[in-house]
């Protein structure tokens, strides 16, 4: 599960209540640290924690400080995400706890973003029907005949990923799907492929791939700008909201 530096909460203008939240997830331990960036959430620091030191509030990742700021000066805003929490990854669903956690983040009035891969179709269900989270954001790597390739496996049962697709886009919950496009992933066919099962989506997003140390193969490339464009036009004939981020 990703800890990101920003909450939300509605009363904001107390500094007891900021003092509040600070201590609420001080001492947390983190997997990594997301920041989006170019409307990509992009990993900026591996492994650490959250700490208070005075009337400062400090998150680190390794011996690296990624962000100090004093409490008084910050809004709760800052604190937790300017739309809520937001439950992510890897993959959260692959925590069995991650329901509880809902639960309890509720409880203090938060609304929640979950993003998933869709490979636990009944947890992300529970969730939902439950009233756990207000938004889904689903990553879907390619299309079908492609998805095992894009993610690194010689073999990958569809079945539970296709199970989630179906169940977003009955509309329970308010959701986007999104695939990071690579130039050597992609091609038309594997968006003309997309539209098709993603077909009649709210939204979809098709995010520029960011070449980065943290990714987990070796010569990927991210496509054109006018490459990303046509793909979205592709699409857009069976998904009507469709967006390009990252660029």
């Amino acid at each position: 599960m990703g800890l990101f530096s920003r909450f939300a909460k509605k009363n904001t203008a107390s500094l007891a209540y900021r003092r509040q939240m600070a201590q609420m997830i001080s001492n947390k331990r983190i997997k990594y640290v997301g920041e989006r960036r170019n409307g990509v959430e992009e990993v900026i620091g591996k492994g650490g924690s959250i700490s208070i030191r005075d009337d400062e509030i400090l998150l680190f990742s390794s011996a690296d400080v990624l962000m100090r700021a004093k409490i008084a000066e910050m809004d709760a805003s800052e604190l937790l995400s300017k739309d809520g929490v937001v439950l992510t990854g890897g993959e959260p669903l692959l925590q069995p706890d991650a329901g509880a956690l809902l639960e309890k983040i509720r409880t203090l009035g938060y609304a929640v973003k979950l993003d998933t891969n869709g490979t636990f179709p009944e947890r992300l269900e529970q969730i939902v029907r439950a009233g756990l989270a207000d938004y889904v954001a689903m990553d879907v790597k390619n299309s079908p005949v492609r998805y095992a390739q894009t993610v690194g496996a010689v073999e990958l049962d569809l079945a539970p990923i296709d199970q989630s697709v179906s169940f977003l886009l009955r509309g329970t919950v308010d959701y986007e799907f999104r695939t990071t496009a690579v130039a050597e992933l992609h091609d038309d066919a594997s968006f003309l492929s997309l539209a098709d099962w993603l077909a009649g989506a709210r939204r979809y997003y098709i995010q520029r791939f960011q070449p980065r140390d943290t990714v987990l193969r070796a010569g990927l490339s991210a496509p054109s700008e006018a490459q990303l464009h046509c793909w979205a036009e592709l699409v857009r004939p069976k998904i009507h909201a469709v967006e390009i981020r990252g660029i």
